[in-house]
């Protein structure tokens, strides 16, 4: 994949996140509004619950999946692609609805509270058995998938809109988003027969990728664990649902922004992977250098910056009833950079790298120190004991993973550019609160926070002629012209 292909990608992944964050500025506050935190509680807690089947009916598929798919595509051939579509896509089909069942007996058999919510919600764990998006990325073709999923965030924007009016609309708002999904799974089957032929395998076939899928779930099941589990344990032990409904607005307003950075890894990993298998095992490792120097750009001021916007942010956009929120975004803010990293030591270089053994000891020791502190501080301080956890354990799995490969993994530059870059965020930061102090909570505070912090972080790696800030810079500039002559 050349230079240009690996920027449309990252572009067209940006521009889903960039909606995916604007989605939430219509969606949350009309849902803040209508269902109310009590009824929001009880949708987060049940579709964390659900999450779990999913996670476990996909057992490490998705980036397994990615992979292999990415290896296969370089040798050209389509039978060889399709021969390896075909066994994991029924593989995953086979586990996927296995999980189903299971959960189905689950809430049937016992006395779930919010039993109704749990069964519509169980729709998500089929829509599981079609998700083919681990094969678009691995055939390092992001724009179908991006444009799929920006066309469900506004069906799901103009539904929210028409059909979502009050508290009474809870089990309404379960079924929409649930059928949302699964068409949003469908989506990706439309005219797949382009690059792959379907022929059933053998179950010896399919299951042959097992073994590999495990590998690879291991680390997942550890990372959703310190990911979710915080989210879970709220519910389960903290004397308010509302709480559940906090953590969870504070949670996704921070993935939002995360996802922007993480895409890089998503985008860069079949990259790798063909780089690699073509020989050239140095080429890769700068290339690891640089998206980690990329990601350091990013993410350090979007973390400073979103944590210091946010208690000027949340008490208008969500009302009043959900300024806690904005305290525990701050919490949770360190993680954008924590994860930024890792995802680029893990997915860019851990995994294409064939070091899975390393990968999963760091993020089970994540898992276990997550487990620890979540039922420490859960109980007595909620959604900021959770969002504490998030950042310590976020920050632990980034110092094993940087035991395991500092002595292989060329750091040339990263610790300047880190201290750099924080220095400028920091700047940045300052000049956001002092902006938020002297105006008060408000849309006009936001806009010239949001304006200043952008401003004053450019022009500062401007005028320090930053390479990275100009390599990214260049590179959308280019995309931009090439994009201009093919209209004329």
């Amino acid at each position: 994949m050349k230079r240009n292909k690996v920027s449309v990608n990252y572009i067209y992944n940006m521009l889903y996140q960039v909606l995916t964050f604007l989605t939430p500025i219509i969606t949350a506050p009309l849902l803040a509004r209508t269902l109310g935190s009590t009824n929001l509680g009880i949708y987060d807690y049940t579709y964390t619950i659900v999450n779990w089947f999913i996670i476990f009916g996909m057992f490490g598929i998705s980036i397994y999946g990615n992979r292999e798919i990415a290896k296969a595509t370089a040798t050209n051939d389509k039978k060889v692609v399709s021969k390896k579509f075909s066994e994991i896509f029924t593989l995953q089909m086979i586990s996927v609805s296995i999980s189903f069942v299971i959960f189905m007996l689950l809430i049937l058999l016992t006395n779930f509270d919010y039993k109704n919510i749990f069964i519509i919600q169980g729709i998500l764990i089929l829509s599981g058995a079609f998700e083919i998006s681990w094969f678009y990325a691995g055939m390092q073709d992001f724009k179908k998938v991006s444009i799929r999923n920006m066309i469900l965030k506004l069906i799901t924007v103009l539904g929210i809109v028409f059909f979502i009016h009050s508290a009474n609309d809870l089990i309404l708002y379960t079924v929409f988003m649930a059928v949302v999904s699964v068409i949003n799974s469908l989506l990706l089957f439309y005219k797949i027969s382009d690059y792959v032929n379907y022929k059933r395998p053998t179950l010896k076939e399919a299951f042959a990728h097992f073994k590999g899928s495990i590998a690879l779930f291991i680390p997942q099941i550890a990372t959703t664990i310190y990911s979710v589990f915080g989210r879970t344990l709220i519910g389960m032990l903290y004397t308010d649902i509302n709480e559940v409904a906090f953590y969870n607005y504070a949670y996704r307003f921070t993935t939002m922004v995360l996802y922007i950075v993480t895409t890089i890894g998503t985008v860069m990993l079949p990259r790798v992977v063909q780089i690699r298998s073509e020989g050239n095992d140095d080429e890769a490792k700068k290339l690891t250098n640089k998206t980690l120097k990329v990601a350091l750009l990013l993410s350090l001021p979007l973390s400073i910056g979103f944590a210091t916007v946010s208690p000027f942010f949340i008490p208008w956009f969500l009302t009043e009833d959900f300024t806690r929120v904005g305290y525990i975004i701050c919490f949770l803010a360190p993680t954008i950079v924590f994860i930024s990293i890792t995802n680029v030591l893990g997915t860019q270089y851990l995994i294409p790298f064939e070091k899975t053994s390393k990968y999963t000891i760091s993020v089970i020791s994540g898992c276990l120190i997550s487990l620890l502190f979540n039922f420490i501080l859960i109980k007595p301080l909620g959604g900021i004991g959770a969002a504490v956890t998030a950042s310590l354990t976020e920050f632990s799995v980034f110092v094993i993973q940087y035991c395991f490969v500092r002595k292989t993994f060329n750091f040339n530059g990263v610790l300047k550019k880190f201290f750099k870059y924080l220095f400028i965020a920091s700047i940045m930061g300052i000049i956001v609160v002092l902006i938020g102090l002297a105006l008060g909570v408000g849309l006009i505070t936001n806009i010239l926070q949001v304006l200043a912090g952008v401003a004053v972080y450019a022009f500062i790696l401007y005028i320090s002629k930053d390479d990275i800030f100009e390599f990214l810079f260049n590179q959308i500039k280019e995309l931009f012209l090439k994009k201009r002559k093919t209209s004329q």
